[in-house]
């Protein structure tokens, strides 16, 4: 969710403005008691508004229309890392720019600069290098194609090389054929990214970056971005047949460009631990059918949906989300990237550990 905060009159009717004009589900604006007219679909800001923010740190994003360093001084209690932190963006209230201040690239806050933008016709201040240099930035990559990052260190080694203009090499596991589309346009886009055909041809480069489902690789100079992350949470009727959930499961997963090859697991709610469909799923994607109890699927705090049906029947308001956030509840840089989606008989949300 995008959380909206304006503090003037004016900045908060561009917050209204600009929330009606987003998706009003995943969006939310927020203004001072003292100016907001309450027959605007705002709500009022907290009185303590960092603490306030760091119950949704890692989780939503952030855009303070105003000033920079009012941005700053409210998040800075919560700023941990690029890998971890929420994406910040900072816009004046006349809409005449828009900064994405924090977690540019594996937060998203750039191509969400880049949206409000196009709404707002503000210009995006863009200062990360590898988008000014318009280089090859291997963290967005992974995070626009849901791959883990299984070194931080090499992640960075590989940028600075992209920087300095030294060739790296690009490599896919054999079976991923979507993947392997994917970084083939990429080198046809930075000249200083090259397409291997095998994993030894990265051995010709000061630098590579292998997509593999393997987590590590004994190189210092290659880096692994690893396939099998995500996980699908699903509710479902009893009875509903594998040939449904399977195509449920992966018409998902393809919406986020994903092959459904990319799952690690699949869970659910334990009311559905003997459900065929899901035990077959699992059986032929080769995948662990994991389920989880209502009490543990509750813990979960807020969901973006909730059902008095569903709530009658298992005891809780939605499964395939809060089992997603119960599967990843100890990773902190897991996040959802799939909220409940309803399809036929069945729901579905996916999530995914960066």
């Amino acid at each position: 969710m995008l959380r909206i905060l304006s503090f003037t009159k004016t900045g908060t009717e561009l917050n209204e403005k600009l929330r009606k004009k987003l998706n009003n589900d995943s969006c939310a604006g927020y203004a001072p008691k003292r100016i907001l007219d309450r027959k605007e679909e705002l709500t009022y800001l907290p009185e303590n508004i960092p603490e306030w923010i760091q119950e949704y740190w890692g989780v939503d994003d952030f855009l303070f229309i105003g000033a920079a360093g009012i941005a700053v001084r409210m998040i800075a209690p919560s700023v941990k890392d690029k890998y971890t932190d929420s994406a910040v963006l900072v816009m004046d209230e006349k809409a005449q720019h828009i900064i994405p201040l924090l977690s540019g690239h594996m937060g998203g806050a750039i191509p969400l600069a880049e949206q409000i933008a196009d709404i707002t016709g503000a210009i995006p201040v863009i200062t990360t290098a590898t988008d000014v240099q318009r280089k090859f930035a291997v963290d967005a990559f992974a995070r626009d194609h849901y791959l883990k990052i299984a070194d931080r260190e090499k992640a960075k080694l590989i940028s600075v090389a992209v920087l300095e203009g030294e060739s790296v090499g690009i490599y896919v596991e054999d079976g991923y054929p979507l993947l392997k589309q994917k970084a083939i346009k990429e080198t046809e886009q930075y000249t200083e990214l090259k397409w291997c055909d095998s994993k030894d041809m990265l051995n010709e480069y000061e630098y590579g970056v292998c997509i593999s489902t393997d987590t590590k690789d004994s190189s210092k100079r290659i880096l692994v971005l690893q396939i099998g992350n995500v996980v699908a949470g699903v509710g479902c009727r009893k009875g509903t047949a594998m040939q449904i959930l399977e195509q449920g499961i992966s018409e998902t997963t393809a919406r986020h460009g994903l092959d459904q090859r990319q799952l690690e697991a699949i869970v659910s709610i334990d009311l559905k631990a003997e459900e065929t469909g899901l035990n077959e799923l699992s059986e032929k994607w080769k995948v662990p059918f994991i389920t989880y109890t209502s009490e543990q699927l509750k813990s979960t705090g807020e969901a973006s949906s909730s059902s008095e049906f569903v709530q009658q029947v298992t005891g809780v308001d939605n499964v395939c989300e809060r089992a997603v956030k119960y599967y990843l509840k100890d990773e902190k840089d897991g996040k959802i990237i799939q909220e409940k989606l309803r399809l036929d008989r069945m729901t579905v949300s996916l999530g995914m550990r960066y």
